[in-house]
């Protein structure tokens, strides 16, 4: 559906409330976030930090930690 690199904003429904991520393997609608003075938009891109590369077992998104994931 959406051809973007992975943590790419891609649709937001409203200034304040859900917005939909681009993942490595289709994408990830966010409900429940908070962050003082930021606003999601379209074509942002979220990035890892550097102590959480792709390999770190510290990473929530890991295929082995998917347990730990909320589906609510």
């Amino acid at each position: 559906m959406f051809d973007e690199p992975p943590g790419t904003i891609v649709q937001v429904f409203t200034p304040d409330q859900d917005f939909v991520v681009q993942t490595c393997d289709g994408t990830l609608l966010v409900t429940d976030w908070g962050a003082d003075d930021w606003r999601p938009e379209v074509g942002m891109t979220f990035e890892s930090l550097e102590n959480e590369s792709i390999g770190s077992p510290n990473r929530v998104d890991r295929y082995e930690r998917k347990d730990e994931l909320s589906d609510s």
